[in-house]
């Protein structure tokens, strides 16, 4: 994949490629590996695939996939799990495969809104979170609101059927889309019943990157006090928001050439971390995020079942002052996509945590 200006770069959209296999029926395992010439970095992604032979009298039902469209453009996939707002149109789209043609094929599709975290991660040295809350949950599933319920039935079939389900505007937050099939027909003592779900997530258009000054303002208190928040929040035009938010920055530093370089680097790590850590919220909200933004990334990660350790000396878990305990937090209610990693909170890290926020504040950390 090549691109001819670093301005394309900078764009992410996912880039399609298409390769047709045909093969006999059989259970197969797609292993696709990415390799950057650049780095030599590789990223593996596997999924174990059915292909029913024909006759037998088993459906197919495929994956539920996401199209959107932006404004004067063309449906186009969309591979990721967080999702861009500001489309002009969203659909999900459904494959069937060997259906008879006396079968009768009924579509059930429901999209509810999941109530999700959005908190902002709290200091190291604060409580950690009860296992009952929904910071340390992230998503409950049990208590969805039901935005939309589509019913089709489908007749006189082909043996590929494509099903395509219009979705409403949908604001930036945490959903599932659940899909029924049920299959009966005069050649068909029992009814054959499928399920597909999808969990998605909405962000704003510009998403991994900060995009506007309101963005900019809202990634502020891991170094703002919270009456430099509220002098900002409190501005009565956006003019006189800027003005402020300039102001905060100027404030740290007086030369406007390293207050621009501090500025730079504190939102590349808010950027880095919504591409590393995002989950059902933004990256940097998370508890993973906030530790990489302030510090940056670890000399070292122990990755254990459902722990990661992040060390920040060279002294290992000698120094527990810099070593960072991430516990992966088991769904309660169903399995999902969206990870969510808690942080062991310790009262010992109050003073290295400040330490690393004076340095920021001061421009040391340049």
């Amino acid at each position: 994949v090549l691109t001819a200006t670093y301005e394309a770069t900078q764009d992410f959209r996912a880039v399609l490629d298409k390769k047709r296999f045909d093969v006999a029926p059989s259970a197969y395992l797609v292993e696709v590996t990415v390799i950057d010439r650049g780095s030599e970095k590789e990223a593996v992604r596997r999924q174990r695939v059915v292909v029913a032979a024909p006759g037998t009298g088993e459906v197919a039902l495929s994956r539920i996939r996401m199209e959107g469209r932006r404004p004067g453009e063309a449906f186009a996939p969309l591979l990721s799990l967080h999702l861009p707002g500001g489309l002009d149109s969203l659909r999900a789209i459904v494959e069937v495969y060997n259906a008879r043609p006396t079968d009768v094929l009924a579509f059930e599709l429901t999209l509810l809104r999941l109530p999700g975290d959005t908190s902002l991660a709290a200091p190291p040295y604060w409580l950690t979170p009860t296992q009952g809350s929904l910071t340390y949950r992230g998503v409950r599933f049990d208590r969805g609101d039901t935005l939309q319920i589509t019913r089709r039935p489908l007749a006189g079939v082909e043996e590929a059927v494509t099903g395509a389900f219009m979705l409403p505007p949908l604001d930036r937050g945490t959903y599932r889309i659940a899909l029924t099939l049920v299959v009966t027909g005069p050649d068909r003592a029992v009814p054959l019943r499928y399920r597909e779900v999808r969990d998605l997530s909405i962000r704003h258009p510009f998403f991994p990157r900060v995009g506007s000054l309101e963005q900019m303002i809202e990634a502020l208190p891991y170094l703002a006090e919270k009456r430099e928040m509220e002098e900002i929040r409190e501005a009565e035009s956006p003019v006189e928001r800027k003005r402020r938010f300039d102001a905060f920055w100027g404030k740290l530093l007086a030369n406007r050439q390293r207050a621009a370089g501090l500025l730079a680097l504190y939102y590349g790590r808010i950027e880095e971390a919504n591409l590393f850590f995002t989950s059902y919220k933004e990256g940097w909200k998370t508890d993973r995020g906030m530790v990489y933004v302030l510090l940056g990334a670890p000399l070292q990660i122990d990755h254990r079942i459902d722990t990661e350790l992040w060390h920040y000396s060279y002294g290992g878990e000698s120094d527990p002052a810099q070593t960072y305990v991430f516990e992966r937090v088991r769904p309660f209610d169903a399995d999902t996509v969206f990870e969510n990693y808690i942080l062991l909170r310790q009262p010992f890290y109050q003073r290295p945590w400040r330490r690393a926020v004076e340095r920021w504040r001061e421009g040391t950390v340049l």
